[in-house]
């Protein structure tokens, strides 16, 4: 990292923890989503891999939405914080919400849980990395020094996210 003041130097730490922790609560959530996916909604190979094409789908339509509402909002973190609290919502949508609908009604399952997951992390990964992009440039910052933590965040989380899921596949979802 350049040489920067104080404040450079608060902001970049709050940035990156904030990378960091949001990374590592997409592993420990997603990481072993297609596992969940068929020990506990007890859906079979081609269910999931359709669970996993809608997501998709639904990412790439809603990462075009995130990049023009933070093209008009700036530097302002409200977006952020609707991604954070989607994301905090987690748990209780993979447990009450998400898997029930996958047991009793799959189709309309995958579709809450596309647009749920891609409102939280599959477009929502897009707009904090592109926050941070713009909050390096803003500040004489380095992006790949403020993303770097995001990897190491996905790391952590995944190296103790299947000790978890073998306790309870709903630790993983509370820790994220």
């Amino acid at each position: 990292m350049k040489s920067t003041s104080t404040t450079n130097r608060t902001e970049y730490y709050k940035i990156s923890s904030f990378i960091f922790l949001y990374f590592f609560t997409w592993s420990a959530s997603i990481g072993l989503l297609a596992i969940w996916l068929g020990q506990k909604a007890n859906l079979s190979g081609s269910v999931i891999g359709t669970v996993f094409a809608v997501n998709g789908i639904f990412s790439v339509i809603l990462k075009p939405i995130y990049g023009y509402i933070l093209d008009k909002i700036g530097m302002s973190k409200y977006l952020l914080y609707f991604v954070v609290i989607m994301s905090a919502l987690m748990a209780p949508f993979f447990i009450y919400v998400y898997q029930p609908l996958l047991m009793s009604n799959t189709l309309l399952g995958i579709i809450i849980g596309a647009l749920y997951l891609s409102f939280a992390w599959y477009a929502g990964v897009a707009a904090c990395e592109s926050y941070s992009d713009r909050f390096s440039r803003l500040n004489g910052m380095e992006f790949g020094q403020i993303r770097m933590w995001g990897s190491l965040g996905w790391a952590v989380a995944s190296s103790f996210s299947g000790l978890l899921f073998n306790l309870s596949p709903a630790y993983n979802f509370i820790l994220g």
